[in-house]
């Protein structure tokens, strides 16, 4: 047997195919090659910088002679393909033999029979520019694993810095739920492109300023009752009350307190207390010294602008008024008529964390 491969003729086909194969723990390339004259089998450790291969040449006749079964194929390249499909089957084996490899691979022979046609390869000494342009080769290598991985590394920060937003996210979102917060976009009234206008009002008063904001909703009269001993149950002594209202006419209005309603007071001061409307986007400051809201049993609101009595939903004796001392916005600005009836009613208390 020859451990040189037979020279090719010019533009002669040529066939070749790789397989990864293991002796023990170590890792094996088998380079299975065939053109019209001779078979050849080359084996390197994979990934390795060595000065040795194992390699060796199979004409016809040498084939033939390692097995009967061979004898049955018209040419090398039939029986390159015959062991390519054996190799890609997974079958075949390598085993270290002194200063050799053996590479067997199992056949069946027209009997029926299983046969192992064993391929003995010879150790082969590089040559040192061999070895030098395989150290080139190695390094190349290494130096793109090396790219891959800063890569890989870089991704691996990006996904972890996202991963990292996530979880804020979903932890601020389970601290509101821990606190019973509602996110004011879960509204009926107020829309999420509306919610800025609440945001920027708040982050500019003290009792925010670079706080996270949160809204607990504390009373929804379609769902708790439009009388008004209910929304003082669940609404009274509350720090930071807003309130949207939505009147049968379709508008939407409403009013901040910062100290918050009760029901025996009467009428009270809150310099940081506001009324809006939601229609326009626009925030009416109290102006400053004046009494700011209504605390009484029948009745809650803000001063001389907003009036809200019991049986809302039903009784037609809620009022916008405006035009005053109180509130700067214009008479029935905020609703565009007096009295009116209420669709809907919302309170929130707003939270800074």
């Amino acid at each position: 047997m020859n451990s040189t491969p037979a020279p090719l003729k010019k533009d002669e086909e040529i066939l070749s195919s790789k397989y990864e194969m293991k002796i023990n723990d170590e890792k094996y390339l088998l380079h299975l090659i065939s053109n019209s004259l001779e078979l050849n089998i080359k084996i390197e450790k994979k990934n390795s910088i060595s000065s040795c291969f194992y390699q060796n040449s199979f004409n016809s006749e040498q084939l033939k002679k390692l097995s009967k079964s061979f004898t049955f194929y018209d040419s090398i390249k039939d029986i390159y393909f015959c062991i390519k499909t054996i190799l890609d089957r997974g079958n075949g084996k390598l085993i270290k033999e002194n200063e050799n490899i053996i590479f067997s691979i199992p056949i069946f022979l027209p009997t029926g029979n299983q046969e192992i046609i064993k391929f003995n390869m010879k150790k082969q000494q590089l040559e040192k520019d061999e070895i030098i342009q395989g150290l080139y080769s190695r390094i190349n290598d290494l130096e793109n694993i090396i790219v891959t991985l800063k890569e890989n590394e870089k991704n691996k920060d990006i996904l972890i810095n996202n991963i990292k937003k996530r979880l804020d996210i979903l932890e601020e979102k389970e601290k509101k739920n821990q606190l019973g917060f509602k996110d004011i976009n879960e509204s009926s009234i107020c829309k999420n492109n509306e919610i800025s206008l609440f945001i920027n009002e708040f982050q500019n008063h003290k009792k925010f300023k670079n706080k996270t904001i949160g809204f607990k909703l504390l009373y929804k009269a379609s769902k708790d009752s439009d009388k008004i001993d209910v929304f003082h149950n669940k609404c009274d002594y509350k720090d930071s009350v807003l309130i949207f209202i939505k009147p049968t006419n379709g508008k939407r209005f409403g009013g901040y307190t910062e100290i918050g309603f009760n029901s025996k007071d009467g009428d009270k001061y809150d310099d940081n207390a506001f009324v809006f409307s939601l229609d326009k986007m626009k925030i009416y400051n109290i102006k400053k010294g004046n009494f700011a809201i209504y605390c009484q049993s029948d009745l809650y609101g803000f001063k001389n602008t907003i009036y809200l009595y019991n049986n809302s939903f039903t009784i037609k004796n809620n009022r916008n008024i405006g035009g005053c001392e109180n509130y700067p916005c214009e008479q029935f600005e905020l609703n565009g008529e007096d009295f009116f009836l209420v669709s809907e009613i919302e309170v929130y208390q707003v939270v800074g964390y």
